[in-house]
């Protein structure tokens, strides 16, 4: 018997332990009866199992994100950060109008005007601008 492993700590007595040497039977090369499926059924059941499994994950990964979202840890706001970035990279950011401009838009209130050509514009930015192109039209060409 080969126990002598298991030295002064064993309970029982060495020669009461059955042992009959590592089973090398291999049930993989046995035949199965009944499992006879057309090739077509065997795609079928895989692409099903596939879905499946698939389906399983995409509920654990939004379970997970949710509870992730819920608690946020410094790693995983980095994380979503760095996924963000990557994700809309190509999308242009869209203005977001502040409550000033929304009243001013209420009012109909337009702070710059230009007399001559009777436009109005909504900040200075836009009317310096206009000023400055005009300016430049004016001039001789060289």
């Amino acid at each position: 018997m080969c126990y002598e492993h298991l030295g002064d700590y064993s309970v029982w007595d060495r020669a009461e332990l059955p042992y009959g040497g590592l089973c090398t039977h291999n049930l993989l090369l046995e035949k199965l009866d009944g499992l006879q499926f057309t090739v077509e059924e065997l795609n079928a059941i895989a692409e099903q199992r596939r879905l499946h499994k698939n389906e399983l994950l995409r509920n654990w990964v939004k379970a997970d994100n949710a509870k992730k979202r819920a608690n946020p840890t410094p790693e995983f706001a980095a994380q979503r950060t760095k996924l963000n970035k990557y994700k809309y990279k190509n999308k242009k950011r869209i203005h977001r109008q502040t409550p000033l401009h929304l009243c001013r838009e209420a009012r109909g209130e337009k702070d710059f005007s230009c007399a001559p050509c009777g436009v109005s514009y909504p900040n200075k930015t836009r009317y310096v601008r206009k000023l400055v192109a005009d300016m430049r039209s004016s001039l001789p060409a060289n």
